[in-house]
């Protein structure tokens, strides 16, 4: 039945939704595949499902090339989405997000302290939301803090178990709407706002405000149950941390669970040198080659041995610009001009990229001409079609 609604889903967005708003034809494709697949992530699970997304995105061409990522979406981000579900299902599936929290709130400075007790419980909730959807994160939660009660002696119609259950809804929810990994309707949303012609605000704006916000309202929930709620804590001293310890001892985490730690930290890792299109390489006559990494206007020279010579990040402010591609020309490329002096320089800012004494890189005067893009309009260089 899930399937059907799905498949439902699916067809319904790539029929009825138009393209418009910064929004094109293979992005509606796009939504087509993933709107389905999130649904099926949250009602079936992911293993399948993941594999059945991908293999729909093909028969839809919703993957022409990464340019459906970053020229659609406005953000390469969502290059990682399927890889980031697939690994988050399987940190859920092998109890290692579990053996996380349980490890984060059986620490010893916990020991008859109530609200480090609430506070590490909320701080393990947020750092498994990262991971994985509200959904997981609550059922999750739920789980343990009845297993806890229990083990103290609370039901359910306990101050201790409601106050503890509020948290659970309130931060995996605004999680949910303040992180931006693995969430297509934010991305999608982000791209939505610069269609309507915000161009400065971007998915790393969007964080910056989410983040802000989150632990504004964690703190605030943390006030609410301490200062106004106030659950009975008088069965707190029968919280076994000791337990929690040994059985974590016991029971470590299993080869399964670290592997997909592994994978997860891996993907991480690997997003500070990637760039899904534009970009290039180039083999420089000594050896070096040169690397373009164009998404995030980084260029910098590497030896066979793998060694960073320089690097030069592009002095843009605005963080959904790019480069195209680098290359090094030698001296003799124009021979009219003569073999200047080399000169070393210490090490530059890769930012600014400013020579101690040059003059500054602000723009002093910039004149409109009516009918023209302007200068902080996004242009990429190279298009695909549909695109302007």
């Amino acid at each position: 039945r899930n399937l059907i609604i799905a498949v439902i889903i699916g067809a319904l967005i790539f029929f009825l939704l138009p393209a418009g708003n910064g929004l094109t034809e293979q992005g509606v494709r796009l939504l087509a595949v993933f709107i389905p697949t999130i649904y099926l992530w949250m009602t079936v699970g992911g293993s399948w499902a993941s594999w059945a997304s991908i293999s729909a995105g093909v028969l839809l061409s919703a993957y022409e090339g990464s340019a459906a990522f970053t020229g659609i979406w406005g953000s390469v981000f969502v290059a990682v989405l399927i890889p980031f579900f697939m690994i988050a299902t399987v940190l859920d599936e092998s109890g290692a997000l579990e053996w996380l929290v349980k490890w984060m709130i059986s620490r010893k400075f916990i020991h008859g302290r109530p609200t480090l007790f609430t506070i590490m419980f909320t701080l393990a909730m947020i750092l498994v939301s990262i991971f994985t959807v509200p959904i997981v994160v609550a059922v999750m939660f739920f789980k343990i803090l009845g297993q806890i009660c229990r083990s103290m002696g609370y039901t359910r119609e306990d101050s201790f178990y409601r106050a503890h259950g509020m948290l659970v809804a309130w931060v995996s929810q605004t999680c949910d709407g303040c992180l931006i990994w693995g969430r297509a309707y934010i991305l999608s949303m982000v791209t939505v706002v610069v269609g309507f012609g915000f161009t400065n605000f971007d998915t790393t704006s969007y964080l910056k405000i989410g983040l802000i916000y989150l632990a504004l309202f964690t703190v605030a929930s943390l006030l609410i149950v301490k200062l106004w709620i106030r659950p009975d804590t008088s069965k707190f001293v029968n919280f076994d941390d000791a337990a929690i310890r040994q059985e974590l001892k016991e029971n470590p985490m299993s080869k399964r669970a670290k592997i997909a730690f592994g994978g997860m930290l891996g993907l991480v890792a690997n997003s500070k040198f990637y760039s899904p299109l534009i970009s290039s390489a180039q083999r420089l006559p000594n050896g070096n080659t040169l690397i373009t990494e164009g998404c995030y206007m980084r260029m910098f020279e590497v030896t066979p041995d793998k060694e960073v010579v320089w690097e030069f990040i592009a002095p843009f402010k605005n963080m959904r610009e790019m480069v195209y591609r680098a290359y090094r020309y030698p001296y003799d490329y124009v021979p009219q001009v003569e073999k200047p002096v080399e000169t070393p320089v210490k090490r530059l800012d890769c930012h600014d990229f400013r020579v101690p004494g040059a003059s500054d890189s602000e723009i002093r005067e910039m004149t409109e001409v009516e009918g023209t893009l302007g200068y902080n309009f996004k242009i990429d260089a190279c298009v695909t079609d549909g695109q302007v």
